[in-house]
């Protein structure tokens, strides 16, 4: 889940009051704009989404947790969109949730924090050709109102790519 900043330890004791079968695996940080908690569990979808403390919600399609900070980063990241497990199955299941019985389209967002040799819009280009290269024209990128948005986020050495569940209302409850 992603929270505003510095709300993260207080979303997960609500994670742990509402699914006590979860486990934490990590905190990480964008700058001075959101808190990531990361978790295990096995809770659906409609239930994630009714968390308070969140602002968005995703599901961890792929995860590399020590980047080299060079160029070979976005090869490794296009080919784990491109070949990995997590993300095939990640994408099947949220297919066979959204119930499409259409070309699915997808919006990327990128972001990147640290000093890395490549810039954000390279992770961009990464992410985009990992999708092309393992749905060919079967997906559709979009710029709005998207099926499916991709998360990449580079988070000094940690890669974490979400695809997010909730839609901008969550962030804007009272």
């Amino acid at each position: 889940v992603q929270t505003m900043p510095g709300v993260e330890k207080i979303a997960w004791q609500e994670i742990q009051q509402r699914f006590p079968q979860a486990t934490l695996g990590e905190y990480l940080f964008v700058k001075d704009q959101n808190g990531i908690v990361l978790f295990d569990d096995d809770v659906s979808f409609k239930d994630l989404l009714t968390l308070r403390t969140a602002e968005d919600v995703f599901i961890r399609a792929a995860h590399i947790p020590r980047l080299t900070y060079d160029y070979g980063d976005l090869r490794q990241i296009e080919r784990l969109i491109q070949e990995g497990d997590e993300f095939g199955k990640i994408t099947h299941i949220l297919t066979s949730y959204l119930k499409l019985t259409r070309r699915p389209t997808f919006r990327i967002v990128a972001r990147k924090t640290g000093d890395h040799r490549y810039t954000r819009a390279h992770l961009e280009k990464a992410l985009e050709l990992g999708i092309q290269r393992r749905f060919g024209k079967g997906w559709r990128q979009v710029e709005e109102n998207a099926d499916f948005e991709v998360w990449g986020n580079i988070l000094g050495p940690v890669f974490l790519c979400g695809i997010r569940l909730s839609d901008p209302t969550m962030r804007h409850r009272h």
